[in-house]
């Protein structure tokens, strides 16, 4: 691999804690109509899917040369299923309520992938296994991605058991009905015989440590910038680790999330197909240092877009379409983090491994790199907490950040070996965790790159604020996002994607304008940005387009308490 430019060394130690008290999903606190009316569910219609064939899935994972090979979960099966076609309808008093039930005899759980999804205000959407012990929901309005003309994708979370039901509830005189089509659903596998894959809760190794030992008492508040992340991709599903980082050009509250360039396999790219069909688990942890005898509810946001990626330093940055902040109500932490070529010794790693719940794994040592079996462009770490004690990475750890000894991210994680009897022949899973050497994509080599800005972090994560600027190319679904300060005027008007009405998006109390993709500018028109007096001293860029001196700034702590910045 050829390692890019890198041009500036900057260090940004930016960590935002936001504790204002809310705590709500992107589901509605709303139990299914069937359970608030006592309906039965003997006569709900259902469809079987083709059980899973485990033969041939340990022959599929033994042939897979993917970069997804150790994180798939799940297989897929392909279907058509919507209102229209599928399930039936029950009329009730104030609206009508749909049900049907998908069934494979021994799938572990289940996953929905939708091609289209639209709820009108005031529908619910529930979805349940057998029993109920597994439920979730309701699902709202608030979940649309796109409009109502062009409906966007979206993803429900993994259900336990081998059925799984759909409970639609649609009040009267809504302005139109709602539209859920299934594409996809994906049955999730044990262990058996041969097959060997990461299933979720208390599955990772011996050697894993909760994020709320005395091990993870430093590290409370990094923690709240990492989830669990559940993905597509062409083959199936899998679990990966990533986490927020903050930006410094009013990235205060951006939902730009690192991971892996290998958990999003060849399915997305920044400059193709980049919308991800992905769960995000906020604070999937234990309350305690045990592991909990029952799993752990969640805050859940879904949905992202590809932003910037590249294979060789193996990172890729979402831009996630349901904000953890405002959307979903979590109080997460926006990490900072540094482009160093040389960090000091010790830090940490805080992780999903195997999809379980939150680990941290610490390290004492200066990172290595250049090492033998290192990949190119990484930064190596043995994981050891002192006084005997070994941890580890395992599958579902992959696109963790490593923590520098300041808390701050220098890199992500891309894989690990064995450096037992035989060198570099497997990965680490637990069994001698002190053998385990974990690889990290450096973020010195993600920050440049000169492929342009869909292949680097800089233009992202440290966005130069130009005065007076004219926008003069059309601002299309798949143009770069860019962000416009006070005022946006443009000669033909702002469109969302069904090119219907004028919409922007209004943040950070309404003097921020962000066009993300998904928004258009009608016609040939410029756009213009006015942003005088929110470009502040030192954040100007140079003629050349490289940022001044003054730019290069470390950052404190900051805390968010009630809408009011300490330091």
């Amino acid at each position: 691999m050829k390692s890019p430019r890198f041009s500036m060394a900057m260090i940004i130690v930016l960590s935002i804690i936001l504790s204002n008290g809310i705590y709500a999903q992107i589901k509605e606190k709303i139990p299914p109509k069937s359970t608030m009316l006592q309906l039965q569910n003997d006569d709900i219609i259902s469809l079987n899917v083709t059980p899973l064939n485990f033969d041939r899935i340990a022959e599929e994972d033994r042939q897979n040369k993917s970069s997804t090979r150790d994180l798939r979960i799940a297989v897929p099966r392909q279907t058509n299923i919507n209102m229209n076609s599928h399930g039936s309808w029950q009329k009730l008093e104030n609206g009508r309520l749909w049900r049907f039930k998908i069934e494979s005899t021994n799938a572990l759980a289940t996953i929905l992938e939708y091609d289209l999804f639209h709820l009108p205000i005031g529908a619910t959407l529930h979805l349940y296994n057998q029993d109920r012990s597994h439920l979730v929901g309701a699902y709202t309005a608030r979940n649309n991605k796109g409009s109502l003309k062009m409906p966007g994708t979206f993803l429900t979370e993994l259900i336990h058991g081998s059925s799984i039901t759909l409970e639609y509830f649609e009040p009267n005189a809504v302005e139109h009905p709602g539209i859920i089509s299934i594409s996809r659903v994906l049955l999730a596998y044990r262990d058996v015989n041969q097959v060997k894959r990461y299933k979720g809760f208390n599955d990772s190794g011996a050697c894993q440590v909760n994020i709320n030992c005395p091990d993870g008492n430093p590290w409370q508040t990094n923690k709240r910038g990492v989830s669990r992340m559940l993905i597509t991709f062409s083959d199936g599903a899998g679990f990966c680790t990533g986490q927020l980082l903050t930006a410094t050009e009013g990235g205060l509250f951006k939902p730009y999330y690192l991971t892996a360039n290998h958990c999003i396999d060849d399915t997305y790219d920044a400059t193709g197909t980049n919308n991800v069909t992905a769960i995000f688990y906020w604070d999937y942890e234990a309350s305690g240092c045990s592991n909990p005898s029952t799993e752990p509810a969640s805050i859940t946001s879904s949905g992202a877009m590809v932003v910037a990626n590249k294979a060789d330093s193996d990172f890729a940055l979402f831009w996630l379409l349901e904000d953890p902040f405002r959307d979903a109500g979590y109080n997460p932490t926006y990490l900072g983090w540094s482009a160093t070529t040389s960090p000091g010794a010790g830090g940490a790693c805080i992780h999903h491994p195997a999809g379980d719940i939150k680990k941290i794994s610490l390290f004492s040592q200066t990172p290595g790199s250049n090492a033998f079996c290192d990949p190119d462009l990484t930064w190596n770490v043995v994981f050891n907490h002192g006084g005997g004690q070994y941890s580890s990475t395992e599958g579902g750890s992959s696109g963790s950040a490593l923590f520098d000894n300041n808390g701050r991210v220098i890199g992500q994680l891309w894989g690990g070996t064995d450096l037992g009897p035989i060198l570099c022949s497997a990965g680490p899973e637990c069994a001698d965790p002190e053998d385990d050497r974990s690889y990290y994509g450096k973020f010195s080599d993600s920050w440049d790159d000169g492929s342009g800005k869909r292949r680097r972090l800089k233009d992202w994560l440290d966005t130069p604020c130009s005065i007076n600027s004219t926008h003069s190319v059309n601002v299309t679904n798949t143009a770069e996002m860019f962000f416009a300060d006070n005022a946006v005027t443009s000669s033909a008007g702002i469109y969302d994607n069904s090119s219907t009405k004028a919409t922007v998006v209004n943040l950070d109390g309404g003097n921020r304008v962000d066009l993300t993709n998904g928004f258009e500018v009608d016609g040939s028109a410029n756009v213009y940005i006015r942003n005088e007096s929110d470009c502040p001293a030192g954040r100007q860029a140079a003629p050349d387009g490289v940022m001044t001196a003054d730019a290069i700034e470390t950052k404190g702590i900051y805390t968010i308490t009630n809408e009011t910045t300490e330091q």
